[in-house]
């Protein structure tokens, strides 16, 4: 997320993809959780709103009805930090595994 306004928009974002990625499995219930409680919040609504987060919010919801159920949770900061650490280890194994793809490479 290194084109955003600011950490709403980096989380209302980071929602857009995870409910992307659940769309993967339409047919299993999605949990979608939040520590932001702006997006969380509209995310909820069912109205339309002149928010910048409009576009984002919006696809969110029209890729989430396409699920077989979607519930939308707030949760604390501190519930938030282990996926923040998971995320931190994916990315560092990315990185690992992109580097050894491209060590095998150049040998091969």
């Amino acid at each position: 997320m290194f084109h955003c306004r600011d950490a709403e928009e980096a989380k209302a974002r980071a929602c857009l993809e995870g409910v992307h990625l659940a769309n993967r499995w339409p047919d299993i219930p999605m949990i979608l959780e939040s520590d932001c409680q702006s997006v969380v919040t509209q995310l909820q609504a069912k109205i339309h709103d002149c928010s910048v987060l409009w576009q984002v919010i919006e696809e969110a919801r029209d890729v989430g009805g396409q699920l077989r159920r979607m519930d939308t949770v707030k949760i604390s900061r501190d519930q938030n930090k282990l996926a923040h650490e998971l995320v931190q280890f994916a990315i560092r194994f990315r990185k690992c595994q992109s580097f050894f793809f491209c060590l095998l490479s150049r040998v091969g």
